[in-house]
């Protein structure tokens, strides 16, 4: 049986997932800026949404090792903001605190008699450096 969220709960998930932004935030618009860091991949990936806001992306073979969907949200992105890198690094923030967030919540229906648990779980991935990192990257 399901318990119903309750006070504690919405606190320690406005904590984890403040916890989370924050830090991906920081990392992205000031530590770690996409557009600074293009290589290989992730310059393809924006080569692709700039193509896809222009009109001028066709599909190509060589395009199938990268998945449609990352330049697809890189375009939305940069269309939204006028082709700003602070909304590459404020999306790839909300997806990747989203991974957290959504983690966080599957722990806390796993260990229901246990939210200390749940709660370790939230923060320990709200704190992981790889999660952390690859919110910096246009990837």
């Amino acid at each position: 049986m399901m318990r119903a969220t309750g006070g504690a709960s919405r606190s320690r998930l406005a904590l984890v997932t403040g916890v989370a932004l924050a830090i991906r935030l920081v990392y992205g618009l000031f530590v770690h800026p996409p557009f600074s860091f293009l290589k290989s991949d992730a310059s393809g990936y924006l080569t692709r949404a700039q193509e896809l806001l222009d009109g001028k992306w066709t599909p190509d073979p060589q395009a199938t090792f990268f998945p449609y969907g990352t330049h697809y949200l890189l375009a939305a992105a940069l269309g939204l903001t006028g082709g700003a890198e602070w909304g590459v690094s404020l999306a790839w923030a909300l997806l990747a605190t989203g991974a957290v967030t959504f983690t966080f919540l599957a722990a806390e229906r796993l260990f229901v008699e246990r939210p200390r648990a749940a709660m370790v779980v939230g923060l320990a991935l709200a704190l992981y450096p790889p999660w952390i990192e690859h919110a910096g990257f246009a990837l």
